[in-house]
């Protein structure tokens, strides 16, 4: 089984149709799709392509500084967030981390490539990362991930917990890794965002993401934010000196400008998260109290609920690869209005179908 969702290539070859054929639920991106000013700017730089990419970001290091209100010395650009991920480890080398279970694949991955001890929390009974998690945080333990809103939930940490762990982790000596690429959909970023603490835990790591909100994975863009010059030294040197190509520079300050795109994008996404959350309940499927652009969701009636989606042309996401997670677990993106009452369509043929076979079989027993 894959580690990610969004293999809309494979999927399609294996169905012997077209990619644009597909729909994909199982990639996170924004529905509303890359914005022109980032297709422009992408388009004019090419230009450019004849030289080397700069291997600082010079300018786009610039306009995040100004962005978030921070030295550009806080800064460092990557190759998507998940490039910043396995940077982060092998420069730190961690002997022990701690990562909640079940969350992102990524972090358990680049642990695996440093050989380090994985020490997992489990969630709460909500799904929620639990109260008691600066607790679990000591000298023993170098690094900890945390991932806000969760993935593959959905749900929040709120700021008083992440508080107090960063307090923790200064007391310990331990790195606090904050994944925010999914915060900017919840339209709360201001409300949750650690970029504020940021001096005041030099701990501390937040990794931030182009990728989702502006639908542009295929460039890859992602950049982590930190106080310590050491510790964002430490994470540059672990990488290649062309992490970033011109493209997707040009792309992520032409993003930069597009404040109103966000804000309207979260509201979309707001207004179609709870249409879609209102009709999956319908169906009798669970669907957990997330805040992202994604829904996490149980159901139990229909095994092998992915491969009879691929029938319809849907992908969304299995969930069984994570820690703590069995085949009953899905998460599925939030898309447009048309896209998701097209997943709900073939849901409820699909669940329909998964009653009548049942009854059939009921009465043909009774027989």
């Amino acid at each position: 089984m894959k580690t990610h969702g969004g293999d809309i290539f494979g999927v399609a070859a294996e169905l012997g149709v077209k990619p644009e054929e597909c729909l994909d639920f199982s990639a996170n991106l924004n529905p509303l799709g890359v914005p022109k000013s980032v297709r422009d700017a992408m388009k004019e730089s090419l230009d450019q392509v004849i030289y080397y990419p700069d291997p600082d970001c010079r300018e786009l290091i610039h306009d995040l500084s100004g962005h978030y209100g921070v030295p550009e010395g806080y800064l460092l650009a990557g190759n998507g967030a998940a490039d910043l991920i396995f940077r982060l480890v092998y420069g730190i080398r961690p002997s022990n981390a701690l990562i909640p279970a079940p969350t992102f694949l990524e972090y358990e991955e680049a642990l695996k490539q440093t050989k380090t001890r994985i020490i997992r929390l489990p969630l709460d009974e909500n799904l929620e990362v639990p109260e008691n998690l600066p607790e679990f945080i000591s000298e023993e333990i170098d690094l900890v991930f945390l991932c806000n809103p969760n993935n593959p939930t959905g749900i929040l940490t709120g700021r008083d917990l992440m508080i107090m762990a960063a307090k923790k982790a200064v007391e310990t000596g331990t790195i606090l890794v904050i994944d925010e690429c999914f915060l900017d959909f919840t339209g709360r970023e201001e409300e949750f965002t650690m970029v504020p603490y940021l001096k005041e835990f030099p701990n501390m790591v937040i990794l931030k993401s182009f990728t989702k909100m502006f639908s542009i994975p295929g460039i890859r863009l992602g950049y982590a934010l930190c106080s310590d010059p050491d510790l964002i030294n430490r994470i540059r040197a672990a990488g290649q000196s062309w992490s970033v190509n011109t493209a997707a520079a040009a792309a992520g300050r032409a993003a930069l400008k597009e404040v109103e795109f966000v804000r309207s994008s979260a509201a979309f996404i707001k207004e179609e998260r709870e249409f879609l959350t209102g009709e999956l309940k319908k169906l009798g499927i669970r669907v957990f109290p997330g805040q992202a652009n994604y829904l996490f969701i149980q159901v139990k009636s229909c095994p092998g609920l992915y491969d009879k989606l691929l029938r319809y042309g849907i992908m969304i996401r299995r969930c069984l690869n994570y820690d703590g997670l069995d085949e009953t677990y899905y998460r599925t993106a939030v898309r447009n209005r048309e896209e998701n009452k097209g997943l709900i369509k073939a849901l409820k043929s699909i669940i329909e179908g998964e009653e009548k076979n049942a009854a059939k079989t009921e009465t043909t027993e009774r027989k």
